[in-house]
């Protein structure tokens, strides 16, 4: 009984897994979450790099922040 529930329960999440990404959007907040400060020097968040890499490639993203005017450009450079 038990491994059949298991057996159910794991090919619901790989549905959920290929589903996810067509339904699902990532509101992205970047002043003092992805990007921060260190000695007053504008800093990303250790491990934001590779979290933004991996959203974007899997998720409609949306920008959190007042650098962003309808395109992602801005924020790259701002990021930079």
């Amino acid at each position: 009984m038990k491994a059949e529930a298991s057996r159910r329960r794991r090919k619901l999440e790989r549905r959920l897994y290929r589903i996810l990404p067509e339904i699902m959007k990532i509101y992205l907040d970047i002043d003092g979450v992805l990007l921060g400060t260190i000695d007053g020097e504008p800093r990303l968040a250790n491990g934001a790099g590779d979290f933004i890499d991996f959203v974007l490639g899997k998720f409609d993203c949306y920008w959190l922040t007042t650098h962003c005017k309808g395109s992602v450009e801005p924020v790259w450079s701002y990021l930079k």
